[in-house]
C-alpha cells in the first residue's frame, strides 16, 4: 500500500514542470501612453537548470490582449540571457495595462506544453483621446468676411498629432485640412447672405493609430442693415378706416432686426400728417377719418441711410346726414369731399304741400340750417328730402313746429342757406335723414297754434346710400287724439306710390 502510495507522488512529479527559471521584466518608468506610442521591453531570463523553451511577451488590458513577442529560448544552468523587444500600441487597447511575460515548455515527456514562470510589469495607462485647441482671430464678422483659424493637435501625452487629418464643419460644409506637427490651419468665407447670429466651427481628428478628439468653438455674424419692408393689413382703404402699418428692418439675410425705425405718414397736401418711432416688426393704427382729404397718402419708414415708402389711395367719399330738429332741417357733411347741393324738400299733409328748393354748399364737417319758419305752418306733415345726387328720397312722417328752436344749433358751422337755383355736385352722396319725434300725445289745434305742446327728442330713423332702389325703412311719429273742427285727424301714411310721384316731380 505505501508502495503504490509513493509511485503515485513520483508520476505527478515528473508530469509537472519544476520552475527552472526566473523572468525580470523591466520597461521605461512612464505613467501614460497613447495610441501609437512604441514601449520598450527588457526580458532577463535566469535558470537554475538548463532550460528549453519559449518566451511570449503580450500587452494585456483587462479582457484585450496584444501579443508582440515568441521567442524560443535555450538557457544552460547558471546562466541568464536578457532578451530585447517592443510594441507599438493601438486599438483597442485602452485603460489600465500591463506587459505580461510567460516561460512556456514541454513536460520531462515532450507532451504537454505549460507555463512554467510568469510576471508582470507595474501598471501603466493607455489614453486613446487627442487635444483639439483652436484660435480665432477675431470673434465677430460681416458677411462675406474671411475667417482664419488656426489650431493645436496634441495627444493626451501632450506630444504633438503629426501626419491626421483634422475635419471642420462649418455652416453645413465640410473642409479638411492636415496635422504638420500638431499644427493646422483653415480659411472659410462667409458667404454674402449667411444668416446674422452666433454660428459653430466643428472640429473632428481621427489618427492612423485610432487616437480621436472634437472641438467646437463660436463666432457671431453682424447684423448689417439692408432694406426696409412694409405690411399693410389692406390694400385700399375707405375714410373712417384704421390702417394697420407694420413696417420691418431686414438684415443682409433678410432676417428681422430688432431696432427702432422712423415712420412718417404724408397727406394729399404734401404735409406730414404724424411722425412716429416704433420697433421693426410691431403694428402702428392709423385711422383715416371720415372727412380725411381725398387723395394719395404716403407712409415713408426710414432707418439711418435706408428708407421705403408706399402709397395709399384714399377715394372721395360723399356723404351728408340731415337733421329735422323743431322749426329747422340742419344738414352736415360728413364725407371727406366738398358738396355743392340743391336740396328740394317736400313738406305735405292732406290739405297742402309745399315743395322748398334750397343751395347747400358745406366742406367736410360743415354743417347748415334751412329754416321752415315762415314756409308752413305748425303740424304733422310727411316730409321728404331730395339731393340732386340721391336716386332716392327720404322720407318720415314728423309733427313741425317752425316757431321752435333747432336745439342743435352749436353745430351748425357753415354758411346760412339761402334759397337759388341748383349747384354744381361732388359726387354721389350717401343721406342720413334724422327728424324729431313727437313721444306724447297732441292735443287740439289748428293750422297757426298748438292747442297743448308735446317734449321732443331726436331720434335717427334711417340712413340712405345713393343709388339704392330700395327706400329706407320710414319711422314715424304719430299725433294722438288731435283734433281740427272737431275731428280727429291723422297725417297720411307715406306710400311708394307718392314716392313715384315725387320723383317724376323731381325730374
Amino acid at each position: 500500500m505505501q508502495r503504490n502510495l509513493l509511485m503515485l507522488v513520483l508520476i505527478a512529479f515528473t508530469l509537472t514542470p519544476a520552475a527552472l527559471a526566473e523572468i525580470e521584466l523591466s520597461i521605461p518608468d512612464r505613467s501614460t501612453y497613447s495610441l501609437g506610442d512604441a514601449i520598450p521591453v527588457t526580458a532577463t531570463v535566469a535558470g537554475d537548470a538548463a532550460f528549453n523553451g519559449f518566451l511570449n511577451l503580450a500587452v494585456v488590458c483587462g479582457s484585450d490582449r496584444l501579443p508582440f513577442f515568441l521567442s524560443q529560448l535555450s538557457l544552460e544552468q547558471g546562466k541568464e540571457k536578457p532578451l530585447q523587444a517592443g510594441v507599438k500600441l493601438s486599438a483597442p487597447l485602452e485603460g489600465t495595462c500591463k506587459i505580461k511575460a510567460e516561460l512556456q515548455s514541454f513536460d520531462i515527456r515532450g507532451q504537454n506544453f505549460a507555463t512554467i514562470e510568469e510576471v508582470e510589469s507595474s501598471p501603466f495607462s493607455i489614453d486613446a483621446d487627442a487635444t483639439i485647441t483652436v484660435t480665432l482671430k477675431k470673434n465677430r464678422y460681416g458677411p462675406g468676411e474671411t475667417i482664419d483659424v488656426t489650431g493645436r493637435v496634441t495627444k493626451a501625452t501632450g506630444e504633438p498629432v503629426d501626419g491626421a487629418e483634422i475635419k471642420l464643419n462649418v455652416l453645413d460644409d465640410d473642409l479638411n485640412a492636415t496635422v504638420a506637427d500638431g499644427s493646422f490651419s483653415f480659411a472659410v468665407r462667409l458667404p454674402d447672405d449667411v444668416s446674422s447670429g452666433k454660428h459653430k466651427l466643428f472640429f473632428y481628428l481621427e489618427d492612423a493609430y485610432g487616437n480621436e478628439g472634437d472641438a467646437t468653438t463660436e463666432f457671431e455674424v453682424e447684423s448689417i442693415p439692408t432694406s426696409i419692408a412694409i405690411e399693410l393689413n389692406k390694400n385700399s382703404y375707405e375714410p373712417g378706416e384704421i390702417a394697420r402699418v407694420r413696417p420691418f428692418l431686414l438684415d443682409h439675410a433678410r432676417h428681422v432686426m430688432d431696432a427702432p425705425v422712423q415712420l412718417k405718414i404724408t397727406g394729399p397736401q404734401g404735409k406730414a400728417i404724424t411722425r412716429e418711432s416704433i420697433p421693426s416688426g410691431s403694428d402702428y393704427l392709423f385711422k383715416f377719418e371720415s372727412s380725411a382729404p381725398a387723395g394719395a397718402y404716403i407712409i415713408t419708414v426710414s432707418y439711418e441711410g435706408l428708407s421705403q415708402e408706399v402709397k395709399v389711395d384714399l377715394p372721395t367719399v360723399g356723404h351728408l346726414e340731415a337733421v329735422l330738429d323743431g322749426g329747422a332741417i340742419i344738414i352736415r357733411n360728413t364725407g371727406n369731399a366738398q358738396h355743392d347741393e340743391q336740396v328740394q324738400l317736400i313738406i305735405a299733409n292732406e290739405e297742402e304741400e309745399k315743395v322748398i328748393t334750397e343751395k347747400v354748399s358745406l366742406s367736410p364737417l360743415e354743417a347748415a340750417a334751412v329754416s321752415l319758419e315762415g314756409k308752413v305752418d305748425a303740424g304733422i306733415y310727411n316730409v321728404t328730402l331730395l339731393f340732386a345726387d340721391a336716386e332716392t328720397p327720404v322720407a318720415a312722417q314728423a309733427y313741425i313746429d317752425p316757431q321752435q328752436k333747432p336745439s342743435d344749433l352749436a353745430a351748425v358751422t357753415g354758411a346760412s342757406i339761402s334759397s337759388g337755383a341748383a349747384g354744381g355736385s361732388s359726387g354721389t352722396v350717401a343721406v342720413a335723414f334724422l327728424i324729431v319725434v313727437i313721444l306724447g300725445a297732441l292735443g287740439y289745434y289748428n293750422r297757426k297754434r298748438i292747442a297743448r305742446a308735446a317734449p321732443v327728442v331726436k331720434e335717427r330713423l334711417f340712413g340712405l346710400s345713393s343709388g339704392s332702389r330700395q327706400m329706407g325703412d320710414s319711422h314715424e311719429s304719430r299725433a294722438k287724439g288731435s283734433a281740427r273742427h272737431g275731428q280727429q285727424e291723422t297725417a297720411p301714411e307715406i306710400t311708394q306710390e307718392m314716392i313715384d310721384d315725387l320723383l317724376e316731380k323731381k325730374s
